[in-house]
């Protein structure tokens, strides 16, 4: 609102009295319409001369008023659309808070999972550097183990080693006192078998008739003989121990008389030279046949004209 308008738009009301101070006070009062007015009063309007005549008269400190009042109500709306303003920026701002509250209470629960995730991650990294500390010394307890087996290794292989060159060499021993044991004995074969024989006399008996030894008595002497093996359906051999090995030799010369006949006669032999024999006979065999040699046995070796054959 200016003072022009307001000139313009009012209709001052004015008294008889030629005052100038009570006009201007009138002009105050009247310069807004009073809708309330009776109509017996009188109002009395002015010219265009009067009123250009009371613009003239009117302070300037009334239209500094109202400039003033029209600020005012510049202001007053901008306090509105302010007060508009605020009251948007409280309804966020109360959003923004229950937002915040939310987010407090995620990253809280954030928080105390990390927490636990941590405490987690401590007691796993605990038993796991635990766990390494038992691998090491697991692993050094083996790398000694193992240089204590390869060395007990060692020694049980030298050890081994040891007993089967003594064992070996106990087998020839055996082999050796076995062999000497059995160097007056005989075997006699598919001699028949009576009841109530008595082998020492069925040797002498049959030495006298079929080996063809005269006074058998006199020239051999039996310390013992007896039937090898469990009873039968089939002969049992007769071994027989020599007083002598001269007297068994004197025997096993004579049993060529029995070429041609069921009967035989062979050297007592432990097992392992038998064995021996039996793998170097085809070899005997050949020098006697093909090559026409005298070769023989002694003990598990063979000999050809009196040396030692060796394939």
């Amino acid at each position: 609102m200016n003072s022009t308008q307001f000139s313009q738009d009012t209709h001052p009301m004015y008294s008889q009295n030629p005052d100038p101070m009570y006009q201007m006070q009138n002009q105050q009062i009247c310069s807004t319409p009073n809708l309330n007015m009776t109509p017996h009063q009188h109002i009395q309007h002015m010219s265009p001369i009067n009123q250009q005549l009371s613009m003239q008269q009117r302070p300037i400190w009334v239209d500094e008023l109202f400039c003033k009042m029209d600020n005012f109500e510049t202001k007053l709306n901008k306090l509105e659309n302010i007060d508009s303003i605020v009251t948007n920026l409280n309804v966020r701002v109360v959003k923004i808070e229950d937002t915040t509250k939310i987010l407090d209470n995620r990253i809280e629960q954030v928080e105390r999972c990390t927490q636990l995730i941590s405490n987690e991650f401590d007691t796993q990294k605990k038993k796991l550097s635990e766990f390494k500390t038992e691998l090491d010394k697991i692993s050094k307890q083996l790398k000694s183990s193992k240089t204590s087996a390869d060395s007990v290794d060692k020694k049980v292989s030298e050890s081994l080693e040891e007993m089967k060159k003594e064992n070996d060499k106990l087998k020839v021993d055996l082999t050796d006192v076995q062999f000497k044991s059995m160097r007056n004995n005989l075997i006699f074969y598919n001699i028949d078998e009576s009841e109530e024989e008595n082998c020492t006399e069925t040797v002498m008996t049959f030495c006298e008739e079929n080996l063809k030894i005269e006074q058998v008595a006199t020239k051999i002497k039996v310390t013992d003989a007896y039937r090898l093996g469990k009873k039968s359906d089939k002969t049992r051999p007769i071994l027989v121990k020599f007083h002598s090995f001269e007297n068994r030799d004197f025997v096993k010369r004579n049993a060529k008389q029995l070429k041609g006949s069921p009967y035989g006669i062979s050297e007592q032999l432990p097992r392992e030279i038998l064995k021996r024999r039996k793998e170097k006979l085809p070899i005997l065999k050949d020098l006697r046949e093909r090559l026409n040699l005298k070769a023989y046995f002694v003990k598990d070796k063979i000999y050809v004209n009196g040396k030692e054959y060796v394939p």
